[in-house]
């Protein structure tokens, strides 16, 4: 397996990763693997892209992960989870504090944010503005966005 080939890295590492996830939804190590994955997918993406005949416009990974981020909620609350995994604290963020807001805890009427995730039953979510957000519906929405970037730069479905 080639790491550096977004296709393969979907196909082989951050797919699996997500239906791991989502077949054990309540494994903290599952949705680590699935988030860091899908936030290693986007770079990986981005470095494949800008060698490609069709690179991306922007200037850097992080302008990167910044337009994808702009673009989609759900990429940007993954990015923030990476991160926080990642730092332990985050500074400059715009939804979470730091590792301590990704959570083991069941989606309750009110907590939850309406058609995502699992109800009543424990999960992965983190907390934005008071609501949790699933974790494992998040990542699902993000790495369909970048299979979505990448099929736009290899010009075919993978």
């Amino acid at each position: 397996m080639n790491l550096s080939d977004p296709v393969e890295f979907y196909r082989d590492v951050a797919l699996p990763n997500l239906k791991a996830f989502k077949h054990d939804f309540m494994s903290v190590s599952r949705a680590v693997n699935a988030v860091l994955s899908t936030d290693a997918l986007a770079g990986i993406t981005y470095t494949w892209a800008r060698a490609s005949a069709n690179p991306f416009d922007d200037a850097s990974d992080g302008k990167y992960r910044e337009r994808l981020a702009a673009s989609n909620h759900y990429f940007a609350l993954v990015r923030e989870c990476a991160n926080a995994i990642k730092h332990g604290e985050l500074t400059r963020s715009k939804f979470l504090r730091g590792v301590a807001e990704i959570e083991k805890s069941p989606a309750r009427w009110d907590e939850a944010v309406w058609d995502e995730g699992r109800w009543d039953t424990e999960q992965i979510v983190c907390t934005v503005d008071g609501k949790q957000r699933s974790v494992e519906y998040a990542v699902e929405q993000a790495i369909r966005l970048i299979k979505q970037e990448i099929e736009k730069i290899a010009g075919k479905s993978i």
